[in-house]
């Protein structure tokens, strides 16, 4: 008899167990954040998004998704990530959101949740000065080495382009290291965000000996846009209402304007 009980008594114990994990499970994304008071962010580091100065956390991103937190009432975490993985990191759970100048795109639509996009953006030549008479257009560059962060938006449009698809094309994990290899003269050409470029070359910058080459700008306007798991409605609906509100009251305008992204900042409807 006292088997016959223990064994109920097991049972029983099993059943409230798989009906809690199952509960759990039944949670929403926006619930477990809730619960966790954290909202975990995927960034990479690249001026004037996400960057240290010193021992601070720095740049629009950083400060426009703490903007957005406190609207919700929770604490962001920034969590670095590799570019080439954020959606695997996403559908892992690791992250919550991809909020890093993220490009929106069909790909993107299909695996993610997308919030209203709020920032524009353009794929940009970047080289040397010492190269500014070699490198003046898209045509002069037919046959230079290039180079651009593993899918991203830049190597897209380069394989996109006419001209430049058939170049030897070296990826790399960050736009910064698009810069360094410039700077070690192992690629001849870099495409970056022009967002990224107009913070991070040139006079007063570290890549003071770089420059963007004007007329050699390739691919689609773009537009960017910060990725949820696919099915997180609520927490979707909560962040687009935190960026209206934001822009409403000027806080996203005096962010941009800070970073020197005013023109390129997405009006809220």
């Amino acid at each position: 008899m006292k088997k016959v009980l223990a064994i109920i008594l097991v049972i029983a114990v099993c059943a409230v167990f798989v009906t809690s994990l199952a509960a759990c499970n039944d949670k929403s994304d926006w619930e477990k954040i809730q619960e966790s008071g954290e909202l975990v962010i995927g960034i990479t580091y690249f001026k004037p998004m996400n960057y240290y100065e010193g021992e601070t956390l720095v740049g629009f991103e950083t400060e426009f998704a703490t903007a957005v937190c406190n609207k919700l009432g929770l604490t962001p975490k920034f969590q670095e990530i590799n570019w080439n993985n954020k959606i695997v990191e996403l559908q892992s759970g690791n992250i919550d959101v991809i909020w890093n100048g993220m490009t929106i795109n069909q790909e993107y639509y299909e695996n993610m949740e997308i919030s209203n996009a709020y920032m524009t953006n353009r794929q940009v030549a970047i080289i040397k000065k010492s190269n500014a008479s070699l490198y003046t257009d898209i045509a002069s560059m037919s046959d230079a080495k290039l180079g651009a962060e593993q899918q991203s938006a830049g190597e897209k449009a380069i394989r996109a382009n006419g001209t430049l698809a058939d170049n030897e094309i070296i990826t790399l994990t960050a736009q910064t290291d698009v810069l360094n290899e410039l700077k070690a003269g192992t690629i001849d050409v870099g495409f970056i965000d022009i967002v990224m470029a107009t913070a991070s070359v040139g006079e007063g910058t570290d890549y003071a000996d770089l420059m963007i080459v004007e007329n050699a700008m390739i691919g689609d306007d773009e537009l960017y846009g910060i990725g949820m798991r696919k099915g997180s409605t609520e927490l979707l609906e909560k962040i687009n209402a935190a960026i209206k509100e934001l822009y409403d009251d000027n806080t996203l305008t005096t962010i941009a304007a800070k970073y020197g992204l005013s023109s390129a900042l997405v009006a809220q409807k």
